[in-house]
């Protein structure tokens, strides 16, 4: 996502000092801020180590994507329900 926003924050000339921590299973444990720059969804994955433009602008694409058909989805919700 910050690759697509602006290129410029994204340094993988630094990803050999950088941490990347799986996610706790639910319940395990909780750490506000999270001890990690990255966090990781599947276990062994490691930090990235492909910095294609095209493939974060579509990444950042299809997001915003989602996220806006769920909130239309809910405002038709709310509408067909009676609430404006």
């Amino acid at each position: 996502m910050i690759q697509a926003i602006d290129p410029a924050l994204v340094k993988p000339e630094l990803m050999d000092r950088v941490t990347a921590v799986p996610y706790p299973a639910a319940g395990a444990w909780s750490a506000t801020p999270f001890p990690s720059s990255i966090g990781l969804y599947q276990r062994d994955t490691g930090a990235p180590t492909d910095f294609d433009q095209s493939k974060a602008d579509a990444y950042f694409d299809g997001v915003a994507n989602c996220i806006a058909r769920l909130i239309e989805d809910t405002r038709d919700k709310w509408e067909t329900a009676g609430f404006e």
